[in-house]
């Protein structure tokens, strides 16, 4: 998980030690509505040495219908999204801690 004040990026990332390898998926949400947020999921791939980050095809084409219909995606955000506090913190905190235990 990566936690700034405006979003959140949630996802799994996996990492062969032995060959750098990398695979995983995040997604990105926004802490507070705005009227551009865009909730892009990319893959990573590649190695340690060379990684890739790509956007997934669905997310473009989801990211693209928010955009044209913003309005109602800013109004449905505000009614329905989760209030995610600015501090991530305690948030990151426990999810490593739940990681190690």
């Amino acid at each position: 998980m990566l936690d700034s004040t405006r979003i959140r990026a949630a996802g799994e990332l996996e990492i062969a030690l032995a060959g750098g390898a990398l695979n995983g998926r995040f997604a990105a949400v926004a802490k507070r509505p705005e009227f551009f947020s865009p909730r892009l999921p990319v893959t990573v791939s590649g190695t340690l040495a060379n990684p890739v980050v790509r956007p997934t095809a669905g997310g473009i084409a989801l990211t693209g219908i928010r955009y044209l219909l913003f309005v109602f995606a800013y109004a449905f955000d505000a009614a329905t999204g989760e209030r995610l506090p600015l501090d991530g913190r305690p948030y990151c905190i426990s999810y490593f801690d739940a990681l190690t235990k």
